[in-house]
């Protein structure tokens, strides 16, 4: 019997973002400030940590954490080594699409046509935008031109045999505040694909809502709290079923946790198992579901989104 059977693994393997969304704390993040890049030896011995203390494998497995995914220079060879350990993984790999050329659109479709024998894997977009206007504003960039390019081009290889998921988040998960709404988002999606004869086949378009990553972006306003204590109880999946691993091998508590404020060990150091069974982590989810007292910082009492 596993000690854990996850339902999310998340590994950064570099720091770096090709983007500066104002509705991601990422600029001011501790891995925007310590840059850093997980070597192969690092990176596979957190794939045999996984499978040491996991016996069943199925958990959704996203090879990116607060970054673009895309910028791993070594990405296709990482994905087919996770797909070698963990073969009936669903595999997610979301990207900005700012470096979604056309030779890595063949390698990833030909690499998820490969190993996802079960046709679960998904392709995610985030292209929080309605307009070229909108995209500038939102993300920070200013080539829309050349990601729109990059999309259709992926789209047109893809031709509808991976699953691809269009995320726009333009408003504010409890506030007011609007970049666009989610009826303009699909009505652009839909416009853009139909423009370039493009079929919706396996496409879905998420309207999803942008939150303040546990009270990091403060820029719209924050004035969420939960209460959690003993009279007030609370979970996360986050708690129990899933692993967040930073570059340097750092497990931390979640994928809201740009500033590193909580890490439950060190995977250089420590096995998995240990730090799962270690104090920090035990901690971490006695303040979480309120069996113990929390400080009023704590990132679950700023969370508007638990489990993601």
């Amino acid at each position: 019997m596993g000690v854990r059977n996850f339902d999310l693994v998340q590994i950064m393997t570099h720091s770096a973002c090709s983007a500066r969304c104002i509705i991601c704390p990422y600029k001011d993040s501790w891995q925007a400030k310590n840059p850093g890049y997980m070597s192969d030896e690092d990176y596979e011995h957190v794939l045999q940590e996984i499978d040491k203390v996991d016996d069943r494998k199925r958990f959704k497995f996203c090879p990116y954490l607060q970054n673009e995914p895309l910028l791993d220079k070594n990405i296709i060879k990482r994905i087919e080594l996770a797909y070698s350990y963990f073969p009936n993984m669903r595999l997610e790999v979301s990207t900005n699409a700012t470096h979604l050329t056309k030779q890595l659109s063949q390698q990833l479709v030909d690499t998820y046509l490969e190993f996802d024998k079960t046709g679960v894997a998904e392709i995610w977009i985030s292209h929080h935008a309605i307009n070229k206007e909108t995209f500038e504003q939102v993300m920070q960039l200013k080539n829309y031109d050349k990601v729109v390019d990059n999309i259709i081009n992926f789209l047109k290889y893809n031709e509808g045999r991976v699953r691809v998921v269009f995320r726009g988040l333009g408003s504010y998960k409890i506030g007011d505040y609007k970049f666009f709404t989610p009826r303009q988002y699909s009505r652009y999606i839909t416009n853009l694909l139909e423009s370039n004869d493009i079929s919706m086949k396996n496409i879905e378009i998420d309207n999803g809502t942008f939150h303040s990553r546990a009270g990091s972006v403060t820029r719209f306003g924050h004035d969420f709290y939960r209460q959690i204590d003993k009279n007030h109880r609370f979970y996360c999946p986050r708690f129990d079923k899933a692993l967040h691993v930073v570059y340097n091998s750092d497990v931390l508590d979640c994928c809201m946790d740009y500033n590193k404020k909580y890490v439950f060990g060190n995977l250089k150091k420590e096995s998995l198992e240990d730090i799962i069974k270690g104090e920090a982590w035990t901690t971490f989810i006695k303040m979480g579901i309120g069996e113990i007292e929390s400080p009023d910082d704590f990132i679950c009492k700023l969370c508007e989104s638990p489990g993601g």
